[in-house]
C-alpha cells in the first residue's frame, strides 16, 4: 500500500510542477454527507433482517459460482498435468 502512495505522490508532484500557477489542489468532500444520510434513511426504512437474508444469499450463490468455475478450470487443466 506504502508504495502505491509512493508513486501516487510522485505522479501528483510530477503533474503540479507542470502547473505551478495552480499548485493548491483541495478536493471537496461535502457532497458525501448527502450519500451517507441517503444510506442511513435506507437503512433505517429496509427491514434489515430481510436485507441480511437478500445479501448473504446473494453472496452465497457468487461463493458458488466462483468456486464451480475454478474446478471446471481445475478440471480442463487436469489433462494437461
Amino acid at each position: 500500500m506504502m508504495i502505491i502512495e509512493g508513486i501516487i505522490d510522485a505522479v501528483i508532484s510530477v503533474i503540479l510542477s507542470l502547473f505551478p500557477e495552480s499548485s493548491t489542489v483541495s478536493f471537496d468532500f461535502s457532497a458525501l454527507g448527502s450519500v451517507v444520510d441517503f444510506f442511513r434513511m435506507v437503512a433505517y426504512l429496509l427491514p434489515m433482517g430481510t436485507v441480511s437474508f437478500v445479501v448473504t444469499v446473494i453472496v452465497a450463490l457468487q461463493v458458488y459460482r466462483v468456486a464451480v468455475s475454478f474446478f471446471k478450470t481445475l478440471w480442463g487443466v487436469l489433462p494437461l498435468l
